[in-house]
């Protein structure tokens, strides 16, 4: 069994954290795996996304495939707004 490892994040991706009384919070599943998505647009090699957020190397690949097609086809509000960031930067499709 693999050993958990909490996310470190660093970037825009530090500001979906918060601080309370026992420390740093770690982001709801959907967040994470829009950080594990955009890191992954950014260059992160997908082991290294694995080891940070304490996941199986197929696990990080699933995410990155139900996010892509979250991006394509999904009405949901947050989603247009990275297809459309994607289209601009030339990264989507």
């Amino acid at each position: 069994m693999g050993r958990k490892v909490s996310p470190t994040c660093h970037g825009p991706a530090a500001a979906l954290l918060t601080v309370g009384g026992q420390g740093v919070r770690k982001p709801q599943t959907g967040v994470r795996n829009r950080i594990i998505y955009a890191s992954w647009k950014a260059g992160a090699p997908i082991g290294q996304l694995a080891e940070q957020f304490g996941l199986g190397f197929s696990r990080v690949k699933v995410i990155l495939a139900d996010e892509g097609y979250k991006i394509a086809v999904s009405p949901d509000p947050i989603y247009r707004g990275m297809r459309k960031g994607l289209d601009q930067a030339g990264q989507h499709g």
